[in-house]
C-alpha cells in the first residue's frame, strides 16, 4: 500500500482538555475570605498559581501570601453610557487589582482591568485621578506598565493649566516629562483621550489578534489586522482612497518606521507619519 505524499508514520499528538474537577481553596483579605478556583483553569493563566499549587509551596493551597493586596473591591464590566461616579470602582481599587494580577502573573486579568479603566474613562472623561492615587499607582507598579502608559495619557488629556501648575511639583516624575515632551512635539493644546477601541495599545497578551478601524480619527477607513507584532497588512478596501481622500491616511510602512512605534497611540503615529511623508515628498 502507497503512502500519500506528506503522510507520515507519526500519529498526531494529543489534545488534552482540562481537567475541572480538581479545585483549589484561596484564602484573600485580612478577614481570609475564602474563593474556590479550578486549578487547571487559574494555573494556565498564572506562573505563580503554578508554582504555589506544586508540591513545593510551603504553604500548600492556602495562597495567603495574596490576602495584603486584596482591597475588598472588584472590577466589574460596566455599561459606558452609564454617568454616575458611584457605577464605577475606584481609580484606587483599579490599581490594586492590577498590582495583584501582576503579583499573580496574570496577564488576562491585568487587560481586563485596563478595559474596566478604558470604559470608565470614556463615560466620564472629566472625572480625572486624583494627585494621591495617581501617585500612589506610579509607586505600586512597574515603570513603563500598561497601567502606567494608560495614566499618563489620560491625565495628560484631562490636565488643566490650573492644576497643572498647583501640582507639577507633586505629580510623578514621568508624568511630567510625558507632559512636557507632549507639549513640545505638539502645537495642539490639547490631547485625545485613550479610547476603549484602542485598548490593545495597552493589552500585554502575547499573539492577540484584534481588528480596529483606524479611521476613528479621520472619518473611518482601512480595517486593520492588529497582533503583538504589530500592524499587518490591510483586510478592507479603504473607502476614503476610493473617493480620491487618501492625502492624510498613513501606510504599514510608514508607521512601523516610527521608532518605538508599539507603545504609541494612534493619533501620534498618524502626526508622525505624516510628517516623514512630508519630508520624503520634499516639504517643509
Amino acid at each position: 500500500m502507497s503512502r500519500e505524499v506528506g503522510e507520515t508514520s507519526t500519529p498526531p499528538e494529543k489534545r488534552f482538555m482540562r481537567d475541572y474537577t480538581e479545585v483549589i481553596t484561596v484564602l484573600v483579605g485580612p478577614e481570609e475570605k475564602s474563593f474556590i478556583l479550578h486549578k487547571d483553569a487559574i494555573c494556565s493563566e498564572s506562573t505563580v498559581f503554578t508554582k504555589a499549587c506544586s508540591q513545593r509551596w510551603e504553604e500548600g493551597r492556602e495562597l495567603k501570601p495574596f490576602k495584603p493586596l486584596f482591597t475588598g473591591s472588584t472590577a466589574k464590566k460596566h455599561n459606558a453610557t452609564e454617568e454616575s461616579v458611584n457605577a464605577f470602582p475606584s481609580w484606587s481599587s483599579y490599581g490594586k487589582l492590577w498590582a495583584l494580577a501582576h503579583y499573580l502573573d496574570h496577564t488576562p486579568l491585568r487587560d481586563a482591568v485596563i478595559d474596566c479603566m478604558l470604559q470608565k474613562i470614556e463615560a466620564l472623561p472629566q472625572l480625572g485621578v486624583s494627585l494621591d492615587t495617581l501617585c500612589h499607582i506610579f509607586e505600586s507598579t512597574p515603570q513603563n506598565s500598561t497601567i502606567q502608559r494608560l495614566l499618563l495619557e489620560y491625565t495628560a488629556a484631562s490636565m488643566t493649566p490650573a492644576r497643572l501648575q498647583k501640582e507639577a511639583e507633586k505629580l510623578p516624575f514621568p508624568v511630567v516629562i510625558y507632559l512636557a515632551w507632549k507639549c513640545t512635539v505638539f502645537t495642539s493644546s490639547t490631547f485625545s483621550l485613550p479610547k476603549f477601541e484602542n485598548r490593545w495599545i495597552f493589552h500585554e497578551r502575547e499573539k492577540e489578534t484584534l481588528r480596529y478601524w483606524d479611521g476613528v480619527m479621520h472619518d473611518g477607513a482601512r480595517k486593520l489586522a492588529l497582533t503583538a507584532e504589530g500592524f499587518s497588512s490591510y483586510t478592507e478596501p479603504c473607502p476614503q482612497a476610493e473617493e480620491g481622500r487618501d492625502e492624510d491616511l498613513w501606510s504599514y510602512e510608514s508607521i512601523t518606521a516610527v521608532p518605538g512605534y508599539r507603545d504609541r497611540s494612534f493619533e501620534e503615529l498618524r502626526l508622525k507619519s505624516l510628517a516623514q511623508k512630508t519630508t520624503e515628498e520634499g516639504g517643509v
